[in-house]
């Protein structure tokens, strides 16, 4: 018992004892509750420090004009367009402004990857497919269809079987009797719907059919399209069944190769053609690809050729208002330089041609072009310098489009050689432009010829190119 309980005891009656300690514990809750207080009030000052800091870290952007802020949800959104979400969860502002904004929901990209699940997968990815139908509307939609690493699911079943056996296995024998083993499974029997249904390829084609329409109306709805078929030929054929239908408004294709299946005839895969009236832009390997294509020609603008390796200039010719061709030259069309001898490439609205890679003799072909606005030939070697084009070009761009620095192990010597083949080859050249590595040497060089009194009198400047837009121009007439 406290000396103040003691002192109650024998100063007061008990029922005054008993209002006096009442008092004592309540006067002790109360300064309990002061310093509990004081502790809460230090908690809410903190607490507002942070509130106060972050009000003051996000008031720009909520000063920020909405168009200006669509444009940054634009940018954030450009690498993985499903990342709308995070958006959406930001504020009601931000969710609002983006559910009304269609251009931040008309761009599709379907890629499962290697994912073992497709079913799950695919279910993800449909809730979102389906808000991008119902927000991009009235905008063309740009579709992105991945379907490089697909496989048959009786393949992905025995790998995963493989891979669940084989992970704790150090012997390299024990290994290789499993991979024997494995090798020798029947994927056929494996691929039972009823038995593993979460890797069946049948939830991927229900996506894709969602993005084309019941009746092909989403496919009519397509902009542009990057399609990456899968390298087994039967799973490619079966893709493109669902591609059949006209795709009305499609303006630009990307495609890696469709040319393949043109050959699948003979294998008893019907013959398919994917119709395209309104296409501008086409961006495809081969001269191949184009033979499953149903185009409308006087519509393309822009062709690319990624990997060319056949010839046909019949096929080129056909597209009348073509107004840039690229070509990018793989190492099996050098063995077809005997037949571009008498070929003749007639393209009457042409304004850039493009030229890449290993390419062969190309003054074996007559080009029937106007005076182009650039001509830009990417090339490794120029030790064995061959005549370029016959073509009139204003601009003319050497070795600029090269991911590396050309020309970078060339002597001056080896340089000079080329260029002055170069210059006396296009003499009605204006505007000259060469990667930024060589800006001495050229200068040099050009100062040379214009002292000799040989550089051509059309060549007014020289453009030096960093890359990423950069760049730096020397007037000839400051030589």
């Amino acid at each position: 018992m406290s000396t103040f309980e003691e002192k109650i005891n024998v100063s007061f009656p008990p029922q005054v004892q008993e209002l006096v300690l009442s008092l004592q514990r309540a006067r002790e809750d109360v300064i309990q509750l002061e310093i509990q207080l004081e502790i809460a009030k230090k908690s809410r000052d903190l607490l507002e420090k942070e509130w106060s800091r972050y009000k003051a870290s996000v008031a720009p952007i909520r000063r920020c004009p909405e168009e200006i802020l669509l444009m940054i949800f634009e940018h954030y959104l450009f690498e993985n367009p499903r990342l709308i979400r995070h958006l959406l969860l930001v504020c009601q502002h931000w969710h609002r402004l983006t559910i009304s904004a269609p251009r931040l929901w008309n761009r599709i990209f379907i890629d499962v990857g290697e994912e073992w699940d497709i079913k799950n997968a695919c279910k993800s990815i449909q809730k979102w497919v389906e808000r991008c139908l119902s927000h991009s509307q009235p905008l063309l939609l740009d579709i992105t269809l991945d379907f490089t690493s697909i496989e048959e699911p009786g393949i992905k079943i025995r790998n995963k079987i493989l891979d669940s056996l084989s992970g704790d296995l150090e012997d390299d024998d024990a290994l290789d009797c499993v991979n024997d083993w494995a090798a020798r499974l029947d994927i056929y029997a494996l691929d039972d719907p009823d038995i593993i249904s979460v890797c069946q390829l049948y939830h991927l084609f229900e996506l894709l059919s969602i993005v084309v329409g019941s009746n092909g109306e989403i496919m009519a709805r397509w902009g542009s399209l990057e399609l990456h078929l899968p390298y087994d030929r039967s799973l490619a054929w079966e893709i493109m069944q669902y591609l059949s239908y006209p795709a009305t408004s499609l303006n630009r294709l990307y495609s890696n190769n469709i040319g393949r299946l043109s050959h699948s005839t003979e294998d008893g895969y019907q013959y398919l053609l994917f119709t395209l009236r309104s296409l501008e832009s086409l961006n495809i390997p081969d001269l191949l690809d184009l033979s499953l294509l149903d185009i409308q020609p006087l519509s393309v603008k822009s062709i690319n050729f990624r990997a060319l390796r056949s010839w046909d200039s019949v096929a080129l010719n056909v597209f009348t208002q073509l107004q840039e061709l690229a070509i990018t030259f793989s190492y099996a069309f050098m063995s077809l330089e005997s037949r571009l001898v008498g070929s003749i490439v007639t393209l009457p609205c042409l304004r850039r041609l493009i030229l890449r890679g290993v390419f062969p003799n190309l003054g074996a072909i007559k080009f029937q072009v106007p005076v182009l606005d650039m001509l830009r030939i990417s090339r490794a070697s120029i030790e064995e310098p061959l005549p370029y084009p016959s073509v009139h070009a204003l601009g003319l761009s050497l070795g600029c489009d090269a991911h590396q620095r050309p020309y970078l192990h060339y002597t001056f010597d080896q340089l000079q050689s080329y260029l002055r083949a170069i210059l006396l080859q296009y003499q009605r050249t204006v505007y000259l432009h060469l990667p930024l590595h060589l800006k001495e040497r050229t200068l040099e060089f050009l100062k040379e010829l214009k002292n000799a009194s040989v550089l051509s009198s059309c060549l007014e400047s020289v453009c030096f190119e960093l890359g990423l837009g950069n760049s730096e121009t020397v007037l000839i007439e400051k030589l």
